[in-house]
């Protein structure tokens, strides 16, 4: 499942860092919602029911602070309009390399703090 091999290549990535994970929307909100306190959100663009950019728009005001990567196999111009109204952070294409950029990404965030 790709939540597990995401959660345990950036548990091996990083010492300091810890991963909660949910694979739903709605377990995503739930997690957030018992813990304001994330450094960084990590989201698929496809999950159902809603698309990564709904969860933003539905966490960003709670964790206003929480920086946002999108982590996806659609194509940008699938949802470029709505990414523009948004703040998150980066958004990580899986395909070639992927989880390096992913790695990458985190990285960037938790260096800047």
């Amino acid at each position: 499942m790709m939540v597990e091999m995401v959660s345990t290549y950036i548990d091996q990535s990083f010492n300091n860092v810890s991963v909660v994970t949910a694979t739903s929307p709605k377990g995503a909100i739930q997690r957030i919602n018992q813990d304001q306190k994330f450094g960084c959100i990590i989201s698929d663009f496809w999950m159902g029911e809603r698309d990564g950019i709904d969860l933003y728009h539905e966490v960003a005001p709670e964790c206003p602070n929480t920086e946002f990567i999108l982590f996806t196999s659609a194509r940008r111009k699938k949802f470029e309009e709505r990414l523009e109204q948004t703040e998150i952070s980066k958004v990580v294409r899986k395909q070639n390399g992927g989880f390096d950029r992913l790695i990458d990404s985190v990285e960037s965030i938790f260096d800047k703090r």
